[in-house]
């Protein structure tokens, strides 16, 4: 008989800034094209949590809700440090560049700001538009659970009944403790977000894009 065995989680982090307020040329390494998670986030950092978002759990067809609600979340980190204005403005630009990063992460088993081609974040986003100068910054975390026990029982779908709500606090919390990650979501002199997530098995891989575009 095999005995019941709750999943455990670890988690990862890492953080990074740059900014170039010229650029002449971009990387000439592929991109990574993947479908958006969803559309940005409302502005709902004043408003009550929505019943129907706090009773989903996570799977790939909640990656948008997952990624729409850390954005949230971040404002409203950014509301109560007291920054003026707080409210970061999801940028689809951002959004496709960090929905492809985690989508690459899963995808190779990779994790970290540089990616298979050796490009960091700037790199990407001038990728995806060689028009953009300015600051950016990210965040990259993942969070993964697995069960302890026999074979089988760590077999199973880990994420099963693992809410949005609790992953998404989960991961803004998480970077809110660490200075580097905190530095970046409380920054004040920028302007745009894109989050994007990407489910790998039990693996859950987000990026946070941060920008203040100089033109």
């Amino acid at each position: 008989m095999l005995s019941h065995s709750l999943p455990r989680h670890f988690v990862r982090l890492f953080a990074i800034a740059a900014a170039l307020t010229s650029l002449t040329g971009c990387a000439n390494t592929p991109t990574t094209t993947s479908q958006a998670n969803g559309s940005c986030a409302p502005d709902t950092a004043s408003s009550p949590l929505r019943t129907s978002a706090s009773d989903l759990t996570i799977s790939r067809q909640t990656e948008a809700a997952l990624a729409n609600r850390i954005i949230e979340l971040t404002n409203q980190q950014r509301r109560n440090a007291g920054l003026r204005p707080y409210r970061l403005n999801c940028a689809e630009l951002l959004q496709s560049v960090a929905i492809g990063h985690s989508a690459s992460m899963a995808r190779h088993n990779m994790f970290g700001h540089v990616d298979r081609y050796g490009r960091k974040p700037l790199d990407r986003v001038v990728a995806a538009d060689p028009t953009f100068t300015g600051l950016v910054a990210e965040n990259v975390a993942l969070i993964g659970f697995e069960y302890r026990g026999s074979f089988l029982t760590r077999r199973r779908n880990a994420l099963a009944g693992v809410r949005v709500e609790k992953l998404a606090h989960d991961f803004v919390g998480n970077w809110m403790k660490s200075p580097g990650h905190k530095k970046n979501i409380l920054r004040p002199d920028v302007t745009q977000i894109g989050v994007g997530v990407a489910i790998d098995a039990n693996t859950i891989y987000v990026t946070q894009l941060f920008a203040r575009p100089s033109r």
